[in-house]
């Protein structure tokens, strides 16, 4: 999604203002947000994990200001939604 809405308008105008609605809220938040979005039923062991490996990711993206968090907040800061995506994407699979 964040390729399509660095490379696109169209993708821009429909994908971007939900990201930007979630953009006040604490980055702890997005946790939850990420639970819903994938749901809490009974998920194979790929998809716990998954969903396990980016709260780990959030909790370290929020506890660190260095390397990929640096990027993700300094791209927040300046409205870029594309390499926060990415970013958290990255972190994602690290963690």
């Amino acid at each position: 999604m964040g390729i399509a809405t660095g490379l696109s308008r169209w993708a821009r105008g429909n994908f971007d203002p939900p990201v930007e609605r979630c953009r006040p809220l604490p980055p702890l938040a997005y946790r939850l947000l990420i639970i819903i979005w994938f749901g809490i039923n009974e998920l194979p062991a790929i998809r716990v994990g998954l969903r396990s490996a980016i709260g780990f990711g959030w909790t370290t993206l929020v506890a660190a200001n260095v390397g990929p968090s640096r990027m993700v907040m300094n791209a927040a800061t300046f409205l870029r939604t594309d390499i926060v995506s990415m970013g958290i994407i990255v972190i994602g699979v690290v963690a």
